[in-house]
């Protein structure tokens, strides 16, 4: 039985890894009579292409690859793997095996082993008690940390909900780089010391909750080489506060966030700024006044905003002011992206501005709208941005409706309108 499951791993390895061996060795004169002869840098480059559970699988080949798959830079580890089994508990048991043997291996500990990326995608419980399941989960990262990890991705929803993790397990790591959290709950931050010396890319994604929203603002404010910051679906247990953010990040050139999540002023200094659910107003007016203070963004050349429509409300009314209030701030910007809700409804009575920024006289070369309607606010702003861009260039339309019954003039005559830059190309086409 053995050899006739080892007999069927060479086959289908040998069958993966066939074309990859030919495109690397059809320069060299001499052929190879086994795959063993292969330099083990080689054979690593090879095994980076399979999933990490048919990589494994090569240990049965022979002594040399016994020990070859804990060289592997790049773990990452998905219980999706295991989605074809229909015994979850055996799912459970194969997938917490698998992560014991590679994790915990002495062949895995060697210093000079640094292990490039780790990612664990965790989509059921792997413990019925929460507390052993937190307590292997914690174990798991921090073999990881302790070989010196430079990515690391957590994506851990068992269940119904995010697994909990203490902040220091995940926020006290000198070599990570580039950090990505999906769905975990961090408990209590208030003893934790953050220590991300070395991180420059964070992305918070789909349900990260934080007990209190200023463990989330002392998280950003204690990363001192942040340059790259992505979030969507933050969650704080005490709701939106004012106050809590410490202090502005410098060192952002990047930063995509949602609107009452970060404020304006913490990411002044970025190049490129993407913003989701762009228009959302709290009742509360010292909230917004908090979160959507704008400052100047000296440093901006790219802007993206969007709208966003929930279930529970499904129409967001879409303010063309609000774009033009943020203008003001932004003197370097050259790329502008706007996408509107789908059925979003538009503010009445919009006027045309008297006034022009200096980003769209002076600076603007690019212009995207995306979602645009058939509507008099949609083409006064459309027109705006061409009779008033003197360097544009670009200006891009998506339809939402190619051949709209309604007001179709608002779209036809979109092609005939007065340009003032003499080399702009218009583009007009349906989503």
């Amino acid at each position: 039985m053995a050899a006739t499951t080892t007999f069927n791993i060479r086959k289908k390895i040998g069958g993966l890894l066939c074309c990859k061996l030919k495109s690397l060795f059809k320069h060299k004169k001499e052929e190879k009579t086994s795959i063993n002869d292969l330099p083990d840098e080689v054979l690593l480059h090879i095994l980076s292409f399979l999933p990490i559970r048919v990589a494994f699988r090569t240990m049965v080949l022979s002594k040399k690859w016994l020990t070859l798959c804990y060289l592997l830079p790049n773990l990452h580890f998905s219980s999706e793997q295991f989605d074809l089994l229909s015994n979850i508990a055996r799912q459970r048991i194969l997938f917490r095996q698998m992560l014991d043997i590679v994790m915990f291996s002495p062949h895995s500990h060697h210093h000079l082993l640094v292990l490039k990326s780790f990612h664990l995608k965790c989509f059921f419980k792997i413990w019925e008690d929460e507390e052993d399941e937190c307590f292997i989960f914690e174990k798991w990262i921090e073999a990881a940390k302790q070989r010196g990890v430079e990515d690391i991705h957590l994506c851990l929803f068992a269940g119904l909900f995010p697994v909990h993790l203490p902040p220091t397990t995940i926020f006290s790591c000198k070599t990570v780089v580039v950090m990505t959290l999906e769905r975990i709950h961090i408990t209590n931050m208030f003893h934790c010391v953050v220590d991300l010396p070395l991180l420059k890319t964070l992305k918070l994604w789909n349900n990260v909750h934080f007990e209190v929203g200023k463990d989330f603002m002392k998280l950003l404010s204690r990363c001192p080489k942040l340059e790259d910051l992505k979030i969507r679906s933050v969650i704080a247990n005490d709701g939106v506060r004012v106050g809590d953010y410490l202090k502005p990040l410098s060192t952002l050139i990047n930063a995509r966030i949602s609107l009452f999540e970060v404020p304006y002023t913490a990411v002044f200094n970025v190049k490129y700024l993407t913003v989701s659910e762009f228009g959302l107003s709290f009742p509360n007016e010292e909230i917004n006044s908090f979160y959507k203070g704008f400052p100047v963004f000296q440093n901006l050349i790219k802007l993206q905003l969007y709208w966003r429509s929930y279930i529970l409300r499904p129409h967001i009314l879409h303010d063309w002011d609000e774009v033009l209030k943020m203008l003001p701030y932004c003197p370097k910007l050259q790329t502008l992206k706007i996408e509107k809700a789908f059925m979003s409804l538009p503010m009445e009575d919009w006027e045309y501005p008297r006034r022009v920024p200096d980003c769209v006289s002076s600076n603007l070369t690019t212009c995207e709208i995306i979602g645009y309607d058939a509507l008099k606010e949609d083409f006064q702003f459309a027109t705006y941005i061409l009779q008033n861009a003197r360097l544009l260039q670009i200006m891009n339309i998506f339809t939402v409706y190619p051949k709209p019954k309604v007001n179709p003039q608002f779209l036809d005559d979109l092609s005939s309108c007065p340009r003032i830059s003499p080399i702009c190309k218009l583009t007009v086409s349906s989503d």
